[in-house]
């Protein structure tokens, strides 16, 4: 059984889009389990990859389908570097892709390249491009079908 979910910017008073604008929240905020078993919980202020991985989220870009943040310091790998994360909605399915875990600046991780979202399924994440991106579900395991 699928879940619909559509991402409308203009629900809300004219107040909660001006704070979108001045705050924005990645449209993408929720929990979700991965197609690798994982779970991830995505906030306003963080990525939460199950109990090992926490990201600060700094900046959001919704249009471009992606966003900037610090490694926690208390992560195992990479503590206080930067990750950019962009997602993609393929065939109705949303992905992500960490393209950046690493970065030694918020700058650099900015400027990574976006990941290849033509097929994200089967390539266009990691260094060469050749791993799938990460399919994200509904936290009840549930695939989740996006409307755009």
């Amino acid at each position: 059984m699928n879940t619909t979910k559509s991402f409308n910017l203009l629900q809300g008073s004219p107040q909660c889009c001006l704070d979108f604008i001045l705050h924005p929240v990645p449209l993408i905020a929720d929990a979700y389990q991965s197609n690798y078993g994982g779970t991830h919980v995505i906030t306003e202020t963080q990525w939460l990859s199950g109990s090992y991985a926490c990201y600060e989220i700094s900046q959001v870009f919704n249009a471009l389908e992606f966003l900037v943040a610090q490694n926690c310091d208390g992560n195992s790998y990479n503590p206080g570097k930067w990750s950019r994360f962009d997602w993609t909605v393929n065939n109705g399915y949303l992905f992500y892709c960490q393209s950046a875990y690493d970065a030694d600046t918020e700058s650099e991780a900015l400027n990574t390249r976006r990941a290849d979202s033509t097929d994200p399924a089967y390539n266009g994440c990691g260094i060469l491009q050749m791993t799938s991106w990460t399919k994200l579900c509904t936290s009840n395991g549930r695939e989740m079908y996006i409307e755009n």
